[in-house]
């Protein structure tokens, strides 16, 4: 399994994910979604801001597992609100493949405008 690059940082009840560096393999996936749990599952993070690169091949088998990982971890942790950055077509072709269920989501072309909203 390799091993996959990615970053995140914590501002007041957001955590920003920085995964501009993944192509969308999934066999990294269990990488990222135990460093997710570990940070959104604190009772002061409402919100996720996720950044995606332009290296992010968005196949189907992509598409499903960001569908499949990312709704069920946003639910488990209680989110309110789930961002993602990337360009306008990218950032919302994996928007509407999260079901958004109890939680809102939005894309941006900054990480600075979806933690604005992601506080709100």
């Amino acid at each position: 399994m390799s091993q996959a690059q990615f970053q995140y940082e914590v501002q007041d009840n957001v955590v920003i994910w920085d995964l501009s560096d993944w192509t969308g393999d999934p066999d990294e996936i269990a990488d990222i979604k135990e460093q997710w749990v570990r940070a959104a599952n604190k009772s002061h993070i409402t919100a996720t801001v996720t950044k995606i690169g332009g290296s992010l091949d968005l196949g189907s088998d992509t598409q499903s597992h960001i569908a499949e990982i990312w709704t069920d971890l946003a639910e488990g942790a209680s989110l309110e609100k789930s961002a993602v950055v990337s360009d306008r077509i990218k950032a919302m072709a994996v928007q509407s493949n999260l079901d958004t269920g109890d939680f809102e989501t939005g894309h941006f072309e900054t990480v600075d405008e979806a933690v604005d909203w992601a506080q709100d």
